[in-house]
């Protein structure tokens, strides 16, 4: 390995031991207080990293990809599905320990040897101090339309993988695999793929708007993963299945997003043009938001909302119907004896709006100072 690419894993290794004791900051705003101003690792950086360097990517490393396949041909053979939830638990536990070896140099899970473990599961554990997320093996998965079989919770730091459809039809062991890869995607590049422009990287990493969270090199990690599965057991349907599907959604990401790279090069290129011949930019285009100015754009969009809620306060209160617990008649002893003075039912919504929206205001600025935000 040359020493660049030594260099990117070791910057890597430093975010997720950081991201460890860390990770409760994060929130949307991570980027903009993380307190390591050169970290500037891209999606497609990580990707690249993780497809040519990694023990499954470049040119694999025969021993560990053997006795991977090994192992989970053999499991393949077993009736998961009548095990105890305990032993299942384990058992996942372990493939999220190896799939962190072979594809993410075990930087998500650290990964320790565990000898003990037998058939079925591989002979890997996460070390749980130093490991960078955490994992839920859920007894079934929510109450949705459709089959939901895991999720990433960047707000918690937590893949949840449901062992069950709703009807409490147990997930075989191939499928609970992929959802793993699936889920230590989506963490992959939400801990350590940085974007400089908002639109970037919801384009290349989240795609909240568009796709659930998939973005370009959420298809392009997946689909490694994924082809790497099925070149290894090719008899396993389920990976054929799946990479069958991701073909055409990796073509159309890939589209996009150069599509748009063309058009933000061109205007550069335009801007460049205009700033030798005096004119200014744009300020405010998309391509010219970054990550410190989401949070500005969140509080923007705060106060509209807060704005709305005392326009809708108001009318309320207008039509006498104050959204309080407060005791209405026509004495004004009892406005009296709470503010002091003779206030009509209109005036006390009126405070009382007020006061909730000062109070939406202080806890809004401390859960941006702490994060939560």
């Amino acid at each position: 390995m040359s020493h660049q690419k030594q260099e990117v894993i070791d910057k890597l290794k430093a975010r997720g031991a950081l991201w460890n004791t860390h990770w409760h900051l994060a929130g949307r705003n991570w980027w903009k207080y993380k307190g390591e101003e050169s970290y500037n690792l891209k999606a497609v950086d990580v990707f690249n990293v993780s497809k040519y360097h990694s023990l499954a990517g470049g040119t694999p490393d025969g021993v560990e990809m053997e006795n991977f396949t090994r192992k989970l041909r053999d499991d393949l053979k077993l009736n998961f599905e009548s095990m105890t939830y305990n032993r299942r638990s384990i058992v996942l536990a372990s493939y999220l320990a190896a799939l962190d070896r072979l594809f993410f140099f075990g930087i998500i899970t650290v990964p320790q040897p565990d000898p003990s473990l037998m058939a079925p599961g591989q002979p890997w554990r996460p070390d749980p101090q130093k490991m960078v997320i955490t994992l839920r093996y859920l007894s079934q998965q929510p109450t949705v339309e459709g089959i939901t079989y895991g999720r990433w919770w960047p707000d918690l730091n937590t893949i949840d993988v449901y062992s069950a459809r709703g009807d409490g039809t147990l997930f075989e062991l191939p499928q609970l695999v992929l959802t793993l890869g699936h889920e230590m995607t989506h963490a992959w590049l939400g801990i350590f793929a940085y974007e400089d422009a908002r639109d970037r990287l919801l384009r290349r990493v989240l795609e909240v708007e568009v796709d659930g969270g998939h973005g370009r090199y959420f298809y392009e990690q997946w689909y490694f993963i994924t082809r790497t599965l099925v070149k290894l057991l090719p008899e396993v349907s389920r990976f054929r299945e799946v990479l069958a599907d991701l073909y055409g959604d990796l073509q159309t990401a890939r589209t996009v997003d150069e599509h748009v790279l063309q058009l933000e090069k061109e205007e550069q290129e335009q801007n460049e043009r205009d700033a030798a011949a005096g004119s200014p930019t744009t300020p405010g285009h998309p391509s010219n938001v970054t990550m410190e100015n989401v949070a500005w754009f969140d509080f923007t969009y705060f106060m509209i909302i807060i704005g709305a809620l005392y326009i809708v306060g108001g009318i309320w209160s207008d039509l006498r119907l104050p959204p309080f617990n407060c005791v209405m008649n026509d004495e004004p002893d009892d406005y009296d004896s709470i503010y002091g003075q003779g206030l009509t039912p209109t005036q006390l919504a009126r405070k009382g709006v007020i006061r909730m929206i000062k109070w939406l205001l202080v806890l809004y600025v401390l859960g941006y100072f702490f994060g939560f935000w």
